[in-house]
């Protein structure tokens, strides 16, 4: 698939709308966060499992360039690449476009570490660091 690690195909749900009538900022990060999540699950890493595990994947930073607006009724695909940067961050950069004509709704970059639960310190566990090594 192109650049992209993978793509989910969504549609904008009629109270998802603000009252200029169109998609409102805050629902985009739930959009971002729903592919990132379907992503890494189908590398093996389920976020629910990580905590039981005494690990949390946490946000550290996301950035949103927002390019259009989502409409109701509009079907989109958010898209998702995951990389690393450094020893501990984990980065996915990721896009929303239009399914009709591909054109770009937004783009985000988001900055992720693991942390230990039980120290809140960052760290990089063997379990995570095996999905890099595929």
């Amino acid at each position: 698939m192109d650049k992209w690690d993978y793509r989910c195909l969504l549609e904008v749900r009629d109270y998802e709308i603000d009252m200029q009538g169109i998609v409102h900022h805050s629902v985009y990060i739930n959009y971002l966060e729903y592919c990132r999540n379907v992503y890494v699950r189908t590398l093996g890493v389920d976020i629910h499992e990580y905590h039981s595990m005494g690990y949390d994947l946490v946000i550290m930073s996301l950035e949103q360039n927002y390019k259009a607006p989502l409409h109701p009724g509009d079907k989109f695909y958010v898209t998702v690449r995951m990389s690393r940067e450094g020893r501990l961050k984990i980065i996915f950069d990721q896009e929303i476009r239009l399914e009709k004509n591909d054109s770009l709704v937004l783009a985000a970059k988001a900055v992720s570490i693991c942390v230990n639960a039980k120290t809140g310190k960052p760290c990089m566990p063997d379990v995570l660091e095996n999905v890099f090594d595929r």
